[in-house]
């Protein structure tokens, strides 16, 4: 009622009927109108409101000249000889990822989420275990990746997030979900205003909203940049989107407010048609403003939530700040303000750093203008270079988790700048993102099982469940429920060989304290 009469007037589709529908929080309303507005046209909306940028009680804004997105191109590549092949589970087909270090005694004891992607095996959302043995895996269906999967807070419990969609040329098509601890769907959030959810960014606020990154290729003049003049650019785009209704509280525009020549791309040419000149791949809340990371211009921009203006410019070619020694980055990922205040960036590829990627910890003066070095952290062991994706995330104790992006690997070094876990993906695979967190997973779905006879009259007998954190032991029951034998967890899937051949039997699972957390359903022992 306090909104009022808005009326909507399109020049092409002219006027819209629409209706008012209330944010979650009580705080505001979206209008929404019943038919989609028309390309390349003027929008004039008529109000009662104190609205930002509005004179009179009016507003215009305009529709740009949208272009098709992209089709699905990201093509699997490598080899089959690292994948998993499971009894119990012939049904999925993950990479078995290789520990390059072990956990150490000071390492986080967290477990570690990644989402392998490209390979000739299965993609989708992973965990392994405190060890970097796999307990989790959720694979995606042909044509389609996951991204961006770790644990977030929403309504005060811990929940999955991820992205999952098409991809091609490093822009994603798809939808954000978040999971519960039984592995249950408790949201699955899209675009809002008609947009599909880029893979690069899902992340959960202290409101309980979605900050999330749409890529929408538009028809554009490219002349400024010497390309042809009716060419084609991608608006990088934010929106905060009430997670329970879906509604757009927020959206941020590029095109708007960042120029063509900030991008530091040299691959254009007066035959270019289609130019990303952005690329925005993350997002942080910073209060009443965002923290921007745009790989395309190798810089990081601030910008105020209230009027959508760059405060401020870290990097690329109209850095607002002097940069200190070392603290060159280039065509970077995951900008993050740290709670001293400080920066962390995750650089791919600074020139000045040899194509050696790191993470990359700064400080920055906002009286005097300048950014100096406080933390430059790399692997130790070796040159490591991701051409793309990637990011760092602050550990508890001052150490980084590092995503190399590309390379297929994520490696936590401790403060001391030693490499505490190594873990690497077979050949053909990457992984956007690398997460060290706690989780505790209870799936519902009951364990699975497979028996088959073994030589010597004894019965050989996988078992797995997928998701479940908690499981020290299995029991192995027969028709009667007396316990033929037992086994240590010792992976995804537990072999046991029990003595005797029953006709049927049933896995019980155990946690270290020896309580029952679930049991399979009978199975039956085949002969071959």
């Amino acid at each position: 009622a306090d909104v009022g009469k808005i009326t909507v007037t399109g020049s092409r589709s002219g006027r819209h009927s629409g209706t008012v529908k209330a944010h979650s929080d009580g705080a505001g309303a979206s209008w929404i109108p019943r038919k989609r507005f028309l390309s390349d046209e003027r929008i004039t909306v008529r109000h009662s409101l104190d609205v930002t940028g509005a004179s009179g009680g009016e507003f215009r804004l305009r529709t740009a000249r949208f272009t098709a997105l992209p089709k699905a191109a990201d093509t699997k590549r490598g080899d089959t000889k690292q994948i998993l092949s499971l009894r119990s589970r012939p049904d999925l087909h993950p990479p078995i990822p290789q520990i390059l270090q072990p956990p150490t005694a000071d390492a986080t004891p967290a477990k570690t989420f990644l989402a392998p992607k490209l390979g000739r095996g299965d993609g989708g959302e992973m965990i392994l275990d405190e060890r970097g043995r796999m307990v989790y895996f959720n694979p995606t269906s042909d044509h389609q990746t996951s991204g961006d999967f770790r644990v977030q807070t929403y309504r005060g419990k811990p929940v999955l997030t991820f992205w999952k969609g098409a991809s091609s040329r490093g822009e994603g098509h798809g939808d954000a979900f978040i999971l519960d601890q039984n592995y249950h769907q408790v949201a699955r959030v899209r675009g809002g205003n008609g947009y599909s959810l880029d893979l690069h960014e899902v992340v959960i606020t202290p409101r309980d909203t979605m900050l999330a990154i749409i890529y929408q290729p538009i028809r554009f003049d490219l002349s400024p940049v010497g390309a042809v003049k009716r060419g084609t650019v991608v608006d990088s785009i934010v929106q905060e989107i009430d997670i329970e209704t879906g509604l757009v509280l927020f959206e941020w525009h590029s095109l708007d407010h960042v120029g063509l020549d900030e991008s530091v791309r040299d691959d254009i040419t007066p035959r270019t048609d289609r130019f990303d000149y952005f690329h925005l791949n993350s997002i942080d809340d910073d209060g009443d403003g965002l923290i921007l990371s745009a790989r395309q211009t190798s810089a990081v921009y601030r910008i105020e939530k209230a009027t959508g203006n760059v405060d401020w410019r870290l990097g690329g070619l109209k850095s607002d700040f002097k940069m200190g020694p070392g603290t060159q980055f280039a065509l970077q990922h995951d900008a993050r303000r740290q709670p001293d205040g400080t920066v962390r960036i995750f650089d791919n590829s600074s020139e000045e750093q040899g194509q050696r990627s790191r993470s990359l910890v700064l400080r920055l003066d906002r009286e005097q203008k300048t950014a100096s070095l406080v933390a430059d952290v790399r692997h130790p062991g070796g040159k490591l270079f991701a051409a793309t994706q990637g990011n760092s995330q602050l550990l508890p104790d001052g150490g980084h988790l590092i995503g190399w992006g590309s390379q297929g690997r994520g490696t936590e070094v401790g403060p001391d700048g030693k490499v505490r876990f190594d873990v690497d993906l077979p050949a053909g695979y990457d992984s956007y993102r690398y997460y060290r967190m706690p989780w505790t997973g209870m799936p519902t779905a009951p364990p699975k099982a497979r028996a088959k006879a073994a030589p010597n009259g004894a019965t050989n007998v996988w078992v797995s469940w997928n998701g479940a954190t908690e499981v020290a032991r299995w029991q192995v029951l027969g028709p009667d429920g007396a316990v033929l034998g037992d086994q240590v967890w010792t992976n995804f899937e537990t072999f046991v060989r029990v003595p005797g051949r029953p006709a049927s039997v049933r896995l019980r699972a155990l946690d270290a304290q020896g309580k029952v957390l679930g049991t399979s359903r009978s199975t039956r022992v085949s002969s071959r």
